[in-house]
């Protein structure tokens, strides 16, 4: 019965053949060559371009996630008009002018 469902919501199109066309259609998206010469490399090469574009995507969303992140992230000083603190370089210690 399954088998029946599947078949009418993919259109007549039994779901290893559809995930078939789903893969010819990514790989030459991607420009996979069609000739003869490369035909046997077609999916290796589409893989390769594959992990490419899935590398480039998630190096986007880490982008992406970081400028939303600091999107409104402002100086104190510029709010509130005072002059920041400056620090040596020993961390905790403020070098303030002796009097």
């Amino acid at each position: 019965m399954d088998d029946i469902k599947n078949y009418v919501i993919l259109g007549g199109l039994t779901p290893s053949f559809f995930m078939q066309k789903i893969w010819e259609i990514w790989k030459y998206s991607l420009g996979s060559f069609s000739d003869d010469k490369t035909a046997p490399y077609d999916n290796y090469v589409a893989i390769i371009r594959t992990s490419i574009f899935v590398s480039y995507m998630v190096t986007n969303a880490f982008i992406v996630s970081g400028v939303i992140r600091h999107w409104n992230d402002v100086n104190s000083s510029v709010v509130t008009g005072t002059q920041p603190k400056q620090v040596s370089h020993v961390s905790g210690t403020t070098s303030a002018k002796k009097k």
